[in-house]
């Protein structure tokens, strides 16, 4: 297991592959929603869900070290690097992501995960090594429960330091 490295560092741009804390979170019963609801209301219930969650975490993004990538129920907020300050960044914008899917009516399940990651929005492309075994934790449920649990004591941890 990689540990949370704790010093000064400098971080890969954007545009280059790098070493990255990242968050994968998907909405559950989204298909439900689906199969009841029209497109517009669809659409609607997720503008006002991202329009909140924007709002929430705008000073977290003044930096440029947060990112965040949703495609229809899965969400990927990625930070920078992966020493305490992205860490903490991470978790405060995770804190964020649940206090908004708690006060829109999204339950929410996810994972962090540390990984080599490219972000080229310019082609769309978003790949991420670690991104299967995520996703094979959160079908599996074992990281649901933890996945709050932990948020929110490693935040207060990182806070309080």
């Amino acid at each position: 297991m990689r540990k949370i490295i704790n010093k000064k560092s400098t971080y890969s741009p954007w545009t280059t592959e790098g070493e990255r804390l990242l968050l994968y979170a998907d909405v559950m019963g989204f298909k439900s929603r689906v199969a009841t609801r029209s497109h517009k209301q669809l659409k609607g219930e997720i503008l006002d869900f991202r329009s909140a969650w924007d709002a929430k975490t705008s000073c977290l993004k003044l930096g440029d070290y947060l990112k965040f990538v949703q495609f229809s129920d899965s969400m990927l907020l990625v930070v920078q690097g992966v020493d305490s300050k992205m860490f903490n960044l991470l978790t405060q914008a995770a804190v964020c992501l649940m206090q908004t899917a708690m006060e829109k009516g999204f339950p929410i399940k996810g994972a962090i995960s540390q990984g080599l990651f490219t972000l080229d929005n310019e082609k769309l492309l978003h790949c991420y090594t670690n991104l299967f075994n995520i996703m094979k934790m959160r079908v599996l449920g074992r990281v649901a429960t933890a996945f709050c649990y932990t948020l929110l004591h490693a935040h207060v941890y990182f806070v309080k330091r």
